[in-house]
């Protein structure tokens, strides 16, 4: 079966309109509010100076909101320890996205204490929430910098599940683009339809490595800081071959890196294949 051309959301704009009483209406309402979502996306800035503030959609958020159908994900605008614990048990998500910051060790979510004003999460902590969710679980997604060794630690706790990450920091820009497309692919999809992680994944790296340059933003960082200077100073356009690049991506699974090689060359021999023999093969 190829990849469908059209998100679910887009296909479901051509149903019937079905009118619904009040009553079928709020019967609808209490069963969707306990269904299961094929996504569940966190967004957290406790650097924000009014964190306890229900926040506008950002564009991390709008990505969700473009393609997919409502009642397939959720989203948190306010990410606390509780929130992040109570939606992973109560949606049963197929993939989890977290945009945010983070460090070597750590993702940094809202403090549901006012007098803090932003929580830490180590990777054991986040494992012990994930894995009260192991059955449906494909992908945890983290759009956040410098995420690779709690990548890994997770990745080992959930063999079973992919794990994408990012090994420097990045540009929000460029995580942003990465997502969008990422999302893109498996909105394609319906809650439990097989889709191969590692392609939605690809189509995100296509889409960054269009706009963006792979690699470690912090390698001519001070370089690049010394050529805006110059330039300010001497009315010049900075020489963008002085511009660091914009970060790496990273995608594993059983604590195991999955090179980009690997997955363009399966994707490729799959598309080959299915170009033989189509009824067999699925390019996905």
């Amino acid at each position: 079966m190829a990849t469908p051309d059209k998100t679910v959301f887009e296909r479901e704009q051509n149903a019937p309109n079905i009118m619904l009483t009040d009553e079928q209406l709020n019967m609808c309402r209490i069963a969707l509010a306990h269904t299961n979502r094929r996504v569940v996306a966190y967004y957290s800035n406790p650097k924000l100076s009014n964190p306890g503030m229900m926040l506008n959609l950002t564009a991390d958020m709008n990505t969700m909101v473009s393609f997919m159908n409502p009642f397939d994900y959720y989203l948190a605008h306010y990410t606390t320890k509780e929130i992040m614990e109570n939606a992973i048990v109560k949606y049963n998500p197929e993939i989890v996205c977290y945009f945010g910051h983070a460090d070597v060790s750590h993702i940094y979510l809202e403090s549901s204490d006012p007098r803090v004003k932003m929580q830490p999460l180590n990777a054991d902590e986040f494992i012990e929430i994930l894995q009260k969710n192991q059955t449906s679980l494909k992908c945890i997604a983290l759009f956040a910098c410098s995420t690779y060794d709690i990548a890994q630690r997770v990745s080992v706790a959930l063999p079973h599940t992919h794990i994408i990450f990012w090994h420097t920091k990045t540009l929000d820009e460029g995580a942003r683009i990465f997502a969008r497309a990422f999302i893109e692919y498996i909105s394609k999809y319906k809650y439990g339809e097989h889709f191969r992680i590692e392609h939605a994944y690809h189509d995100g790296y296509n889409k960054f490595t269009e706009n963006f340059q792979i690699g470690d933003p912090l390698e001519k960082y001070q370089e690049w800081m010394r050529e805006l200077g110059r330039a300010r100073i001497s009315g010049e356009r900075p020489d963008v071959t002085k511009k660091p690049a914009d970060g790496i991506p990273g995608i594993m699974l059983n604590g195991i890196e999955i090179p980009v090689a690997h997955i363009v060359l399966r994707r490729s021999f799959k598309r080959a294949l299915s170009m033989t023999n189509p009824r067999d093969y699925n390019i996905d």
